[in-house]
C-alpha cells in the first residue's frame, strides 16, 4: 500500500468514527429519555404522592452520602497505616 492510499483510508476511517460518535450520543440521549419516561410511568402507577417521593429520594441521598463518607474514611486509614 502506498502512503497516499493509507492516508486516504485513515481519513475515511476517521470520518466514520465521527459519525459513529455522533450516533452514540444520540442513542444515549434517547436511552436517557426512555429511562425517564419509564420512571415517570412507574411513579404514576404507584400513586405515591410527589411529596413522599421527594422525601424518599432525600433519605436515599443521605444514606448514599454516609456510605461514601465511610469508604473515604477507610481509604484514608489505609493510607496512614
Amino acid at each position: 500500500m502506498t502512503i497516499e492510499r493509507i492516508e486516504k483510508e485513515l481519513k475515511k476511517v476517521r470520518e466514520q468514527l465521527v459519525l459513529l460518535q455522533e450516533r452514540e450520543r444520540e442513542l444515549l440521549e434517547q436511552k436517557d429519555a426512555a429511562e425517564m419516561a419509564a420512571t415517570v410511568k412507574t411513579i404514576e402507577k404507584s400513586k405515591i404522592p410527589l411529596k413522599d417521593i421527594i422525601e424518599m429520594i432525600r433519605e436515599r441521598e443521605k444514606e448514599n452520602k454516609k456510605i461514601l463518607e465511610g469508604r473515604e474514611e477507610r481509604h484514608e486509614e489505609k493510607d496512614i497505616i
